[in-house]
């Protein structure tokens, strides 16, 4: 994917439509109709028939341009050839184009072979490699995870991924499996996933830094959502193993973490189910305890996900942590409000909020801030428990939700909660539809500029 010091690079020159005219190609292009336009590039062969160089249409100003670019050209170009950007570019245009370059040749790969090898792209500095492995192998890793079907990926399977994740980086690894979540007090993933098969479990890795700030990573991992006796209708039951797409990106955020050694205290909480329909599963009416204390009464049984999450987050908060992180496909009331592409978050955090927001953008994977207004919180009351798991109106889902897991924290200015959709029905970046990884980039740069 990314090549060190090569003398037989080929060179990629960027071009606008005004500098044609007068180039030494101009009548090579005038024969191809090459005209510059956005993501289009013109093969230019030497006499003996070999590439000579590539030249492509330099992105105008659009926020993805670069990255699109990127992605363009390691699909377009030929794999027998390593290549070289040569035109002067500055910092954030090379990293985008590269990023790009690595993005866009993923392709999930668990059932079919890859039809041709990557295109290599030309880096010099090790340093710079190491930036976009990083973040180009958590993507590919939360993708493949995401896509993988829930026959393939389950509690159980998936525990065996993060132990696997614990070992290489010498982290501490435990879960709580079944009947022992209820001996242990995680009341709530115990009932989401006692209908399934498979076993369901909290799963807790641990990377240990002493006085370093304390960070807790909890990602919803429900393997696959059926939506229990509120059973979802077949278009919208199709994708549901994305569903453990927030255990996924915090999985994987973990990874990246390690691998580039960020100064943090680290803990990774997975509650591991699937929410299926039987004779042993969780029912509408139940009331249920949590973790903390506080009486749930079951409206919905396809509102699981914050179920497993307030457990998930009255453990994390016993060892007191500096931040709470947690990615969830929690709503479809976020994609209502902010589409597919645009993952909302919450937390009473200002500062945060504001570097989030900005870092995210810059980064080319933004997110949008929206607020926890505590006047919703009427719509979770109950009747015959503390609260209700779904709200009394169908208006601000998003909202209603992340307040509802605002009551197991003490202290919201040191949470941040991301409702993310990890899936792109049209592709993204020139990759297929299926899995995506919003946010994950987005978060994994924050946490370097806090």
């Amino acid at each position: 994917m990314y090549w060190k010091n090569t003398k037989d690079a080929v060179a990629i020159e960027l071009v606008q439509k005004k500098d044609l005219a007068g180039h030494p190609l101009q009548a090579h292009f005038q024969a191809a109709d090459f005209q510059a336009k956005a993501n289009s590039c013109f093969l230019a062969i030497d006499p003996q028939g070999s590439l000579e160089k590539v030249i492509a249409a330099k992105p105008k100003a659009n926020p993805k341009a670069w990255l699109e670019l990127g992605s363009f050209l390691a699909n377009r170009l030929s794999p027998d050839f390593t290549y070289q950007f040569v035109d002067p570019l500055s910092e954030s245009e090379h990293y985008e184009l590269a990023l790009g370059w690595g993005l866009g040749q993923y392709h999930y790969q668990q059932y079919t072979k890859a039809k041709k090898h990557p295109a290599k792209l030309l880096a010099c500095e090790d340093a710079f490699i190491r930036k976009l492995e990083i973040e180009v192998e958590a993507a590919r890793q939360a993708k493949d995870w995401i896509n993988t079907p829930a026959n393939d990926l389950n509690p159980t399977t998936f525990a065996a991924i993060a132990q696997d994740i614990a070992q290489k980086h010498g982290a501490e690894f435990q879960e709580i499996v079944g009947e022992n979540l209820l001996k242990e007090n995680f009341p709530c993933i115990h009932a989401v996933g006692r209908g399934s098969v498979h076993p369901p479990r909290f799963v807790e890795l641990k990377r240990a830094r002493p006085g370093a700030k304390k960070l807790a990573l909890i990602g919803k991992a429900v393997c696959f959502d059926t939506g229990g006796y509120n059973l979802k209708p077949g278009p919208y039951i199709r994708n549901m193993k994305k569903d453990m797409g927030g255990g996924a990106l915090a999985l994987a955020l973990f990874d990246a973490i390690c691998k580039a050694d960020l100064d943090y205290d680290l803990q990774l909480l997975l509650p591991m189910v699937e929410n299926r329909v039987s004779h042993d599963a969780f029912m509408p009416g139940e009331v249920l305890p949590t973790r903390k204390g506080i009486k749930v009464e079951i409206d919905n049984t396809d509102a699981e996900g914050r179920l497993v999450l307030c457990d998930a987050i009255t453990y994390a908060e016993e060892h007191q942590p500096d931040m709470i992180l947690d990615f969830a496909t929690l709503t479809g009331a976020c994609r209502v409000a902010l589409g597919p592409d645009l993952p909302g978050f919450f937390t009473n955090n200002d500062n945060w909020a504001e570097t989030l927001q900005k870092v995210s953008w810059k980064v080319q994977d933004p997110v949008w801030r929206l607020p926890l207004w505590k006047p919703y919180e009427g719509m979770l009351k109950s009747k015959v428990a503390d609260i209700t798991n779904s709200a009394s109106s169908s208006f601000a889902g998003a909202i209603t939700a992340a307040l509802y897991l605002n009551k197991f924290v003490e202290d919201a200015k040191k949470w941040i909660h991301v409702d993310t959709y990890c899936w792109s029905e049209n592709g993204a970046l020139g990759t297929k539809a299926g899995a995506d990884c919003q946010s994950l980039r987005a978060m994994y740069h924050f946490l370097q500029n806090i």
